[in-house]
């Protein structure tokens, strides 16, 4: 095939074409801004905020090899960050890589180095670094471009002290390229630094695109967008930002409006219904909440979170193949034991187990894991989730039970009691608060020492206990089975195995 060449090094749209790429009109502004800033030597900073699987990454690996083979006579640097070296910066060499070579003008120029480093010929040069705590890059310089991708995972003392030098003798365009997350976050921070320069220079500096931006021409796109929100609801913290590039607090209210999300219409319960499926969650009193919490409390005896939460709920099968895309959780009553002996825990949930039938999710961390031990003992292996507190898991646990309420598949009952009532104000008093970091973790928690407008303590216990559904339907939905009688194997008597220790 024949290429003009002029137009080809003139023009980044032209040039991806001989790729097979056609750069999206949702994109167009922000990669003509950024070669144009570079062609120019106009030193410009931008912020590209793109919703997630918009094609953000795509558009980099093509203004790379745009940039690289028009500088390739000449000399140039380009350094890319990204927050972690496995997989961020690996992926994004490879991505380079297939570009690169899948254009008829590049594939017999472009060549690795170093293990790190793609050339373009001999004197342009392309450097994928670690934006890491730990990592050693000082002494690097773009005098191209750098870029700083998925800025919002990037350390704000690690970017100042290391990675903005590499551009400051060069004036070398910077972008910052990125999903919203909160405001605390380098991306934020860049965005309103470029905002500010845009409104002194009526240059714009910032591109931020909402997933509807990119719906009329990604149809496939907008099907499988509609389809999250299905699944987790509009004002999930990942639609919100992941999506439509709105950014929420680093700290906030766990659940908002939880009262209006939550309303059922159904009546409480402490008999079961034949022909219905039931769960039962059971958050265990010990000493572990800094594990659970993830933060630290304080030892005041008088603080400590020593009641056991049980919960049981009627799972719904009717709304799987509906709007909701999931079954939906009824509680139909709460149990909250204070100081009660494990003994005789473990001997109240026996006598709940063989009159609901229920799948059972039990909370495992310390304390918990002998009381586990001995429930895993009266329920099938199929219906039965040891659960395991840990920042990971409960941050895993934390999101995908938000994503139930704000679908509305958690369903409280309409005549309240004593329990829902404490219930509903743990949420009021549940704060999250996002971890720094690519995993995108979150601590929910009461914070330790909260009181309510009558000085008493309030705990999480029963949030906890209710949010363990998620980790059932993790663990063991999508498979409900509907119980044909009650089953229960008989466990050896925990007095007998552990004596008066208890």
């Amino acid at each position: 095939m024949q290429y003009d060449f002029k137009a080809l090094i003139s023009n980044v749209h032209h040039f991806a074409k001989a790729g097979g790429i056609t750069i999206r009109r949702y994109q167009t502004p922000a990669v003509d801004a950024i070669v144009d800033s570079v062609l120019n030597r106009k030193g410009l900073h931008f912020v590209v905020e793109f919703p997630r699987q918009s094609g953000k990454n795509e558009i980099q690996a093509q203004v790379e090899n745009f940039l690289l083979f028009r500088f390739m006579p000449i000399g140039g640097q380009i350094v890319k960050i990204s927050p972690t070296w496995k997989p961020q910066s690996i992926n994004a060499k490879q991505r380079f890589e297939r570009v690169a070579r899948a254009n008829q003008i590049t594939e017999k120029f472009v060549q690795p180095s170093q293990g790190y480093q793609f050339k373009m010929g001999e004197k342009a040069k392309i450097i994928f670094l670690s934006g890491e705590k730990n990592s050693n890059i000082v002494g690097n310089t773009a005098d191209l471009l750098l870029e700083v991708d998925e800025a919002q995972d990037i350390d704000k003392t690690k970017f100042d002290k290391e990675i903005t030098p590499m551009a400051a003798s060069t004036n070398a365009t910077i972008v910052f390229f990125g999903t919203a997350w909160t405001n605390e976050t380098l991306l934020h921070r860049e965005r309103k630094f470029c905002e500010e320069q845009e409104r002194q220079d009526g240059i714009r500096r910032v591109f931020l695109l909402t997933c509807e931006d990119v719906f009329p021409e990604v149809p496939a796109y907008k099907a499988f967008v509609m389809g999250e929100i299905a699944k987790m609801g509009r004002q999930h913290p990942t639609i919100k930002t992941q999506y439509f590039s709105e950014e929420i607090d680093a700290e906030s209210s766990f659940i908002k409006d939880a009262d209006i999300l939550m309303a059922g219409d159904h009546e409480s319960a402490t008999e079961p219904a034949e022909g219905h499926i039931y769960a039962m969650m059971i958050d265990v009193a010990g000493g572990e909440e800094e594990n659970k919490a993830g933060i630290k409390l304080e030892t005041d005896e008088s603080q400590k979170r020593d009641a056991t939460a049980v919960t049981i709920c009627d799972i719904d099968l009717s709304t799987l193949s509906g709007p909701k895309h999931g079954v939906t959780w009824r509680v139909m009553c709460r149990y909250n034991w204070t100081g009660l002996p494990q003994v005789e825990q473990y001997a109240r949930i026996e006598g709940l187990v063989q009159k609901w039938n229920p799948y059972v999710c039990i909370d495992g961390t310390g304390s918990g894991m002998g009381l586990s031990a001995f429930v895993r003992q009266l329920v099938p292996e199929e219906r039965f989730v040891n659960f395991v507190f840990t920042m990971s898991s409960k941050s895993k646990m934390g999101w995908e039970w938000l994503g139930m309420v704000q679908t509305g598949r958690w369903k409280e009952y309409k005549n309240s009691d004593a329990l829902q009532k404490r219930y509903f104000e743990q949420l009021k008093y549940c704060k999250y608060e996002v971890v720094p970091g690519v995993s995108n973790l979150i601590r929910f928690a009461v914070p330790d020492g909260t009181r309510n407008e009558l000085g008493e303590y309030v705990h999480d216990d029963l949030i906890m206990s209710a949010a363990m559904s998620a980790v059932i339907e993790e663990k063991v939905g999508g498979n409900w089975v509907m119980p044909a009688e009650t089953l229960v194997v008989q466990a050896a008597d925990p007095l007998e195995t552990i004596g008066s220790s208890w």
